[in-house]
């Protein structure tokens, strides 16, 4: 038994344990990103083309404008769909207790790169929009704010997961 703090004990979790609910964990969160995946494609292939198309016939000045974005959102997407390749990547390490060192760095990594290209790609496309074309209203513009907060959430959570893992993987 080990002391936590004031009043309390805590018995450590047998290896075993601790690596049942971990392979849990990873399950559930391979579920979420093959969700996400799936979700991811069929807003690439459905609604990104339908958005093109609502632009092309709302007005004569921003159709010549809806191919190209077009074009950046489903790069965008696609970025992020690689990004979700490569968090796959990191927790199939995990899984076989490879989550040590330079592969799971450079797994979250890859994550993280894969998410700001994507992002900056969404985030020209939307400033874009918003700022040069003056087009899409206030939509565009949550689009701007929300891209630009999204990046910073990603070099956070680039930190975060990193730290985490190394913490995680010289602690057991």
């Amino acid at each position: 038994m080990t002391t936590a703090g004031k009043g309390s004990t805590y018995a450590p979790m047998p290896l075993d344990r601790r690596n049942a609910v971990g392979i849990g964990v990873i399950q559930i969160l391979r579920g979420l990103v093959t969700i996400s995946f799936v979700c991811t494609l069929l807003v690439q292939v459905l609604v990104v083309p339908r958005a093109a198309d609502v632009l092309r016939r709302a007005d004569d000045e921003s159709a010549i404008l809806a191919q190209p974005y077009a074009l950046a959102m489903t790069g965008a997407l696609v970025f992020v769909e690689l990004a979700m390749c490569a968090f796959w990547r990191m927790l199939s390490l995990s899984r076989r207790g490879l989550s040590s060192g330079t592969p799971i760095a450079r797994s979250v990594d890859a994550v993280a790169v894969f998410l700001w290209i994507g992002l900056a790609i969404a985030g020209a496309t939307f400033a874009h929009a918003c700022l040069v074309a003056r087009t899409g209203g206030p939509v565009v513009f949550f689009g701007l704010v929300a891209t630009v907060v999204a990046s910073l959430t990603v070099f956070t959570g680039r930190t975060e997961l990193r730290t985490t893992f190394v913490v995680h993987t010289k602690a057991s």
